[in-house]
């Protein structure tokens, strides 16, 4: 009989991507140190890259048969390395024209309503992209998405989705959550590549 996991290749693949994922996130959330992590994850991505490509030319076949195991884990490294990364490059914050790299207080920011505004009873919030930040001397065009709260009016109550809004505010990112096993509000915003409320 054929064992379990030889007859699932797929579902071998999309648990090794997404325990690369996971670990992204707990590194980024749990841990802060994403960065540091991701330089050990590249060196894994290659060496076990390395490794699959030099199996491919092995030309005996009962030393292939030994060695599959190695193959093997060389695949699995591979798959969680490269959801590592996948997570990591998604991520708009970890790219040197995302606009927090580049606001200060008295900073403009140019942004474009990216999702149909969400109504509640005081405040309409809108998820925007910034696509530029205005200093005192220069214009810089940037990236990054921001969740933006404001007070229920006329003015707010016209926006709509595409519409282009220029705002100058204190930008912060979401706070932590404040008890243990507490929903993170700032963990579910990550997910949708937002980082940042004003």
């Amino acid at each position: 009989m054929r064992n379990f996991w030889n007859q699932i290749p797929m579902l071998r693949i999309t648990i090794s991507v997404i325990a690369g994922i996971g670990l992204e996130i707990f590194a980024d959330s749990v841990l802060h140190r994403e960065l540091q992590i991701l330089f050990l994850i590249c060196t894994l991505f290659g060496i076990s890259f390395l490794l699959m490509v030099s199996f491919n030319f092995i030309q005996k076949i009962e030393l292939t048969y030994r060695l599959r195991i190695v193959n093997g884990v060389s695949l699995s490294v591979f798959l969680i390395s490269f959801g590592y990364a996948l997570t990591w490059f998604y991520a708009d914050k970890n790219y040197k024209n995302h606009f927090q790299n580049f606001t200060s207080p008295e900073s403009f920011l140019i942004a474009e309503i990216i999702k149909p505004p969400l109504e509640k009873e005081k405040v309409v919030a809108f998820v925007t992209q910034v696509n530029e930040v205005k200093n005192a001397s220069q214009s810089i065009g940037v990236k990054g998405n921001i969740l933006i709260n404001v007070l229920r009016d006329s003015t707010s109550n016209n926006l709509k989705y595409g519409d282009i809004i220029v705002f100058r505010s204190k930008v912060e990112e979401f706070d932590e959550p404040k008890n243990p096993n507490e929903f993170s509000f700032k963990l579910y915003q990550s997910f949708h590549n937002i980082y940042h409320r004003t």
